[in-house]
């Protein structure tokens, strides 16, 4: 398969086939943004643009929660908003609690952020929150909202049970990210865990998507979904940070406040850019029942964007762009040719006829740079070339009375003789001189022996 890809985005064609006999090819545009201070964001040059990544977790003391979800899905039902960010509190000044928010388009969302805090023994014995200590940056993360071991929800929360400190003694530690509207007060509280991050596919939310994994589906339909498979399986964000139903636009607004350490309130948008891709293919299928149908088609492959990754802590988004294409054989062999465009959202999309055309031009190899014509060299005037000739000619004379004079061998002078060039007879002199010197360089080597 060639790929002619004219976006600076990174392109890849993912054989997403259940089966041998069920073949399926995705194609995945991958697209790595700076989000600038002010306006929308900016593509990175095309050697900056980042491959695609698999399920990556967090790797630190705070925990193992899923810090990026794989982008090597078959499809998304829906498009989804996924953060990662720090709360950070105005001018950097300790605060007891502070709100975050984001802003996505129709995706608002918004969460309390409050500093460390454990349940102490009140009035009557009763348990009840205690001092909360200030902060100035608390990252958005799954192990810092309600959940617990036994909470299949998030089982790496806090809240369900005491967390054991470094020296083993358990602290009945809270949440520190909540819902503003559901927040814990009492050790009885199961609150909705409230993140911004992606969530695991081994916790419930997603878990129970995958429909039923059973000894009959393991016998008789693996390695097929269930039927009762959900797609939604694929989005990774919590529900509230899911589209009601489609795809984004691709020039929505981007509103994050409390999410940067010098910008409590920023703005930005998505880059306005549509994904266009089409596969070339070989159209025997349907010549085998219209036979005057063309051999070869440009066949549209609809791309949404159906995710968005936001890393406030880099300044930097993800987008994704996928689509299926329709494909009949195995390795999707009719597929000779994937040619991905990229347009404005503010302009009407080009036609199929128009980018058939750039293909077109894209597959056909460059004009060979033609040879300048030959230039006419300026006719030698006669009475230079007589004089150039008479010096060349003493010149040859001087040398040769030279070497008779040195006694030198016979066929060297002849050599000079029957030349009329300057430079040959340059080269000549140059290897007789040096075989006498290493005739010399003999003699010297024989006597000091002797």
């Amino acid at each position: 398969m060639n790929v002619f890809n004219t976006t600076p985005y990174v392109f890849f064609p993912y054989d997403t086939s259940p089966a041998p006999t069920l073949p399926a090819l995705t194609l995945i545009v991958r697209g790595t943004f700076s989000l600038p201070a002010l306006g929308p964001a900016i593509a990175r040059p095309k050697d900056e643009q980042k491959p695609l990544r698999g399920d990556e977790p967090h790797l630190d003391d705070l925990g193992r929660s899923l810090a990026y979800a794989t982008d090597l899905v078959a499809m998304k039902p829906r498009g989804e908003v996924l953060v990662h960010a720090t709360c950070h509190t105005p001018d950097d000044r300790p605060r007891p609690s502070h709100e975050v928010a984001i802003q996505v388009g129709p995706i608002q969302k918004t969460l309390r952020v409050t500093g460390p805090r454990v349940f102490v023994e009140g009035l009557m014995g009763r348990l009840g929150p205690g001092r909360t200590a200030p902060f100035t940056a608390i990252p958005i993360r799954w192990e810092l909202a309600f959940g617990g071991m036994s909470f299949l929800q998030n089982p790496l929360g806090r809240g369900m049970e005491p967390i054991p400190d470094d020296e083993g003694r358990p602290i009945p530690y809270l949440p520190c990210i909540e819902y503003p509207e559901s927040r814990m007060t009492d050790p009885k509280d199961r609150p909705v865990p409230a993140g911004f991050g992606p969530i695991a596919p081994s916790w419930l939310s997603r878990s129970k998507l995958q429909g039923t994994r059973n000894q009959r589906w393991a016998m008789f339909r693996a390695p097929l979904p269930p039927k009762d498979f959900d797609p939604g399986f694929h989005n990774a964000a919590p529900a509230d940070q899911q589209l009601k139903k489609g795809y984004f636009k691709g020039d929505e607004e981007i509103v994050l406040t409390g999410l940067h350490p010098a910008r409590q309130r920023w703005t930005t948008a998505l880059p306005g850019k549509r994904i266009r891709a089409f596969c070339f293919i070989d159209n025997a299928e349907e010549r085998a029942e219209r036979p005057e149908a063309p051999e070869k088609k440009l066949v549209e492959v609809t791309m949404n964007l159906d995710t968005v990754h936001l890393d406030a802590d880099k300044c930097e988004m993800v987008l994704l762009w996928r689509g299926q294409a329709a494909v009949t054989r195995p390795r999707h062999a009719e597929v000779e040719a994937c040619y991905i465009a990229e347009e404005d959202t503010a302009d009407a999309p080009a036609t199929l006829e128009e980018h058939e055309a750039r293909l077109r031009a894209l597959q056909e190899p460059a004009p060979r740079p033609q040879a300048p014509a030959e230039q006419k060299l300026p006719e030698a005037d006669p009475a230079a070339t007589k004089k150039q000739r008479a010096q060349i000619e003493a010149t040859k004379q001087q040398v040769k009375k030279v070497l008779a004079d040195s006694k030198a061998d016979p066929k060297v002078i002849a050599e000079i003789d029957r030349t009329n060039d300057l430079e040959t007879m340059f080269d000549i002199l140059q290897r007789a001189a040096s075989e006498k010197i290493k005739e010399l360089e003999a003699m010297t080597a024989a006597m000091k022996g002797g």
